[in-house]
């Protein structure tokens, strides 16, 4: 009789020892495999850009969904899900501000500074009754950057707002000599833009001011300098130092330019130290200027 117990229990407990290491291994192919197709960790990628993760909360500290978010510099719009959380991806490595309004509700805004291939969290609290004024990022021409009075100049900057569309926005560029040089408003993706030719001479802040419906006012400022420029000279031949016997033939040669004034209207004037001038032939419409003498007097020094 305990034989009998010992076979009929032994098949029994062999097959289900089966089942469990089959399970087993199943189990061990699921985990091998979900580790093989895992995605990178959320907190990095490998890109030159960067993401923004925005978290947006009332004062409570919960989160808040459906609240629009931008960013200034402008990068893309997102909404927040049930949760109060978005991200925006492909952003560029920079410090940011971050906006996010709920729609009768109110605003809130923060800063983040966003590193290539990482992503950067960011909570952003929402005030009741608080609304944001717009944003304005001027993008051109560089702080300080130089120009003669007949450059085209171009302005531009992007601009921005939680509630009204950018073409809405007043825009007004003025500058510190000149007074309002436009009015012009921004395109669908918030670019206002305008060029000139007719700045004084003289040191400009130009500032931009954006209005949104609400009364509230956005500004940026660049400074630039409009200036006379003197000519430019680069004298080909001869080289420096050179030495000739009386009576050779000596080429001179060189390109000439101005920023205000065409090369075949330049005055040029080749003269000598010992000898006084020696040509005012003008360039041509390449620019190029030049004569040969073979009449300097010895020790010559060419200026």
């Amino acid at each position: 009789m305990f034989a009998r117990r010992f076979l009929r229990g032994g098949p029994s407990v062999g097959a289900k020892l089966i089942v469990c290491s089959a399970a087993l291994a199943l189990i061990a192919l699921i985990i091998l495999s979900c580790s093989e197709n895992d995605p990178a960790d959320p907190t990095q990628n490998t890109s030159t850009d960067g993401s923004i993760q925005v978290t947006v909360k009332n004062s409570a500290g919960f989160g808040i969904q459906n609240a629009e978010v931008i960013t200034n510099p402008a990068t893309t719009v997102a909404v927040t899900n049930i949760v109060g959380k978005c991200q925006m991806d492909g952003v560029s490595p920079g410090t940011y501000r971050v906006m996010a309004t709920v729609t009768g509700y109110g605003s809130g805004s923060n800063n983040v500074t966003v590193v290539a291939g990482q992503v950067a969290d960011v909570n952003v609290v929402i005030t009741p009754g608080v609304y944001l004024e717009p944003f304005v990022d001027i993008q051109g021409p560089a702080w300080d950057e130089q120009f003669s009075p007949v450059d085209n100049v171009t302005f531009r900057a992007s601009i921005g707002d939680l509630e009204d569309d950018a073409p809405s926005l007043g825009v007004e560029w003025r500058s510190s000599v000149d007074g309002v040089l436009n009015t012009d408003p921004a395109n669908a993706v918030g670019i206002a833009q305008f060029s000139t030719s007719n700045l004084s001479v003289g040191i400009h802040t130009v500032s931009l001011l954006v209005t949104d419906s609400d009364g509230l006012e956005g500004e940026d400022s660049v400074r630039v300098e409009i200036k006379e420029f003197s000519p430019e000279i680069q004298i080909f031949s001869p080289t420096i130092p050179a030495e000739y016997t009386p009576g050779d033939l000596i080429t001179f040669s060189a390109r000439v330019s101005d920023r205000e004034t065409a090369a075949t209207s330049l005055t040029v004037e080749w003269s000598s130290d010992i000898d006084g001038v020696l040509n005012t032939d003008p360039p041509g419409a390449d620019s190029l200027c030049g004569f040969s003498t073979s009449t300097l007097s010895e020790s010559f020094k060419s200026s």
